[in-house]
């Protein structure tokens, strides 16, 4: 535990526990609510003795319930400092009128407040109070729910902004709450009492919903308590009867998650519902479990349980329950489950009920809006690519019921701007009807067809929503032009025949000023928002002519192009590297990007892409490197210094689908005998025959050895 600064007071004497509770109380009074002071607890360096406080086990000749007070006090204290909320004023978005500083949450991280609360847990007592449970489960999620804010959810809109470098350290702090050693010290505390499990089921949904890959959920649905070498005590306060075994599919965590939402209380009932719901993001395997029938849970599949509570007169229990439903149906892949038995032994299509009650909730307009925008951002949960899925909408006439909320929401039309009392809560319902809509028809043109076959002009509004005053609904209207964009055949519609999805597109996209709006979006500051208009353009670029490719690149800009290309963020960086690609496969395009680019503008920014450690990212700029080989002169590429040194380290690069587009490329220069002699006086050759000779033996890479063939073909190349 880090030390004490001198001048604190664990430093210069030793308050007794009942001077040190009086301390607490008084601090925590004073930073209610106030940002200013708790801006000065965390720059004075008041957290280090507070920490020291928190795990302090040497209270000599004190009152137990004091001590136990105390921990709890300072408990409460961190948790105050990582709720904390600022105003801001937003000209760019007047959306967010309020904004969770991310300074306070950051300083603590940066200061161990993790670590401490862990080892907090770590040296509780077998007879410690309950509140003592609660309170250091409640700081833990108090802080691991402000840094998964500062990330940002991954279905749930546009988030707050805030920059990488405070996004990245919010990850990593995370990452260590899913590290083996930290998951065995708090997972246990689920099986403690119901307010604490309660408690960590909530941070368990903060966190876990904004990972963006699976490995996370993976971990956590595997851990067991049967590798403990102290198996902790259940608490009395969670019934035994009927939970099912440790060892039962599903996992240890997903068991104990499916008794607390059977108990009585309301929140135990939403915690467990949403933290399921983030458990089975990208987890198919669990997903499966929770659509299986259980023996011991009268023959029914978790998933019945869940439906039973989509029923509950509470509406925080209800929408968690429709959000778990879906994420399960969803992980099931292109076949969820048609039917599934509840108790009373009748069947339901569980894809039909949730879709039906998603319709009804969402036209409710005794709910509030916030609930009504909860079940939009629900239903964009639920569509996939599953055909099922896809059918079922359309039968229903979800399409309708969505469009029905973006029309009553149109912003007025004698006026371009919204009054300035419009409710927050309408600005955000506007913008999940949205991408409600986009997710529903980004896969289907059946969907796409219902779209512009409707009475109402889904595409003006589209284009009007573009230049909304509101960040979030032109982040929204990028999401809904990308998914229009992407409608490509010849379609037969009531209106009209042949095209007319891509006739009308394309209207609005130039008459209309569309296309402006869409590359002013490449400027936001907000990773979604650019990758969003750049997914526009690509779908709207495909399969177009040279001169539509023209068209889109004047309005863009090259300059505005070149800033996407070496973006410090990675994925706009990798989306603008495929734009160039898909416009590269022509001399007649080449030429175009060559002259308002420049030749080595392109050659750079392709080469910093190459070089970065990410296979997906190098894989894209090898391939576009490799286009352009086949359309210039080859020598050309004998003049790029840089990236021929480039090429040389990604010879011995490990394996990856990235390392087979490298030697595709270096095939693709010695193809021509002076590229190759240029090839082989940079050593080319030893390089490659090293790479060969140090290659894994038993075929067990990641691209399962497919550049040894490649490289092998440009070995011979270069030593003909």
């Amino acid at each position: 535990m880090t030390a004490s600064p001198a001048g604190t007071p664990a430093a210069e004497e030793r308050p007794s526990a009942a001077e040190r509770l009086a301390s607490l109380k008084v601090l925590k009074n004073a930073i209610v609510g106030n940002p200013k002071a708790k801006k000065a607890v965390v720059d004075e360096g008041a957290i280090y003795w507070m920490f020291d406080w928190l795990v302090d086990m040497e209270y000599v000749g004190e009152d137990e319930a004091l001590t136990w007070n105390v921990r709890v006090e300072a408990a409460r204290v961190i948790s105050t400092l990582a709720n904390g909320k600022l105003f801001v004023n937003s000209e760019e978005s007047k959306l967010n009128y309020f904004s969770g500083s991310p300074y306070a949450t950051l300083r603590l991280v940066r200061n161990r407040v993790l670590e401490a609360l862990l080892l907090s847990i770590t040296n509780l007592r077998p007879n410690r109070s309950k509140e003592l449970d609660v309170a250091l489960c409640t700081a833990l999620k108090s802080v691991a729910t402000s840094c998964s804010t500062i990330v940002g959810p991954l279905d749930s809109g546009l988030s707050e902004f805030h920059s990488q470098t405070e996004r990245e350290e919010a990850k990593q702090a995370l990452e260590r709450l899913f590290k083996p050693d930290a998951m065995d010290i708090y997972l246990p505390m689920l099986d403690r009492s119901t307010t604490a499990a309660t408690e960590l089921a909530y941070m368990l949904h903060a966190c876990l919903s904004c990972w963006d890959t699976s490995a996370p959920r993976r971990i956590m649905s595997q851990w067991s308590l049967t590798h403990l070498p102290h198996r902790p005590t259940p608490s009395p306060s969670l019934p035994r009867g009927g939970s099912p075994p440790e060892d039962n599919k599903g996992g240890w965590v997903t068991n104990r998650l499916l008794l607390l939402a059977k108990q009585d209380s309301l929140k135990a009932q939403e915690a467990a519902l949403l933290a399921l719901s983030a458990l089975t993001i990208d987890n198919p395997v669990l997903c499966g479990v929770l659509t299986t029938t259980r023996p011991d849970d009268h023959g029914l599949a978790p998933l019945a349980l869940i439906f039973d509570l989509t029923l509950s007169l509470n509406s925080s229990v209800r929408f968690a329950a429709l959000r778990c439903a879906a994420r399960i149906l969803r992980g099931c892949g292109k076949e969820p489950p048609s039917q599934i038995k509840r108790m009373n032994r009748s069947t339901f299509n569980p894809v039909l009920t949730l879709i039906l009650q998603l319709n009804q909730a969402i036209v409710d307009e005794t709910l509030s809006l916030d609930l009504r925008t909860k079940c939009c951002y629900i239903f964009a949960i639920l569509v996939t690519d599953s055909i099922p899925i896809l059918d079922t909408i359309h039968q229903t006439k979800s399409l309708t019921t969505l469009l029905k909320i973006l029309v009553d929401n149109r912003p007025s039309r004698e006026t371009s701007e919204w009054a300035d009392e419009v409710p927050r809560a309408a600005v955000r319902l506007r913008e999940a009807a949205f991408l409600a809509v986009a997710a529903a028809t980004l896969h289907t043109q059946e969907n796409r067809r219902e779209v512009l076959n409707n009475p109402v002009s889904y595409i003006d509004m589209v284009i009007e929503a573009l230049s909304d005053e509101h960040v979030n609904i032109r982040y929204a209207a990028c999401h809904a032009a990308r998914a229009m964009s992407r409608s490509t055949e010849v379609q037969q519609t009531t209106a009209m025949d042949s095209g007319l999805a891509e006739k009308l597109w394309e209207a609005k996209m130039f008459q209309q000023g569309a296309i402006q709006y869409i590359v002013g979006m490449m400027d936001r500051p907000e990773t979604p928002v650019q990758l969003n208009a750049i997914w526009t353009i690509r779908n709207t670029l495909w399969r177009a002519n040279p001169d539509e490719h023209r068209r889109v690149f004047t309005h863009m800009g090259f300059d505005r192009f070149y800033r996407l290309l070496t973006s410090s963020d990675r994925q706009v960086r990798q989306q603008a590297i495929i734009l160039a690609r898909n416009t590269t496969t022509t001399s007649q395009m080449f030429e175009f990007i060559r002259e308002g680019l420049g030749m080595q503008r392109l050659f750079d920014s392709l080469a910093e892409g190459l070089d970065i450690d990410e296979d997906e990212l190098a894989l894209q700029a090898a391939c576009t490197l490799d286009n352009i080989a086949y359309i210039v002169d080859r020598r050309l590429f004998l003049d790029q210094n840089i990236l021929l040194a480039v090429l040389k380290r990604r010879v011995k690069m490990r394996s990856g689908k990235a390392r087979t587009a490298v030697f595709q490329l270096l095939r693709s220069i010695a193809e021509d005998e002076m590229g190759a002699k240029g090839l082989r006086e940079r050593g080319f050759d030893v390089a490659i025959a090293e790479a060969l000779r140090d290659a894994d033996p038993s075929g067990m890479e990641a691209d399962g050895g497919e550049w040894k063939n490649a490289a092998g073909q440009v070995l011979k190349m270069l030593n003909r």
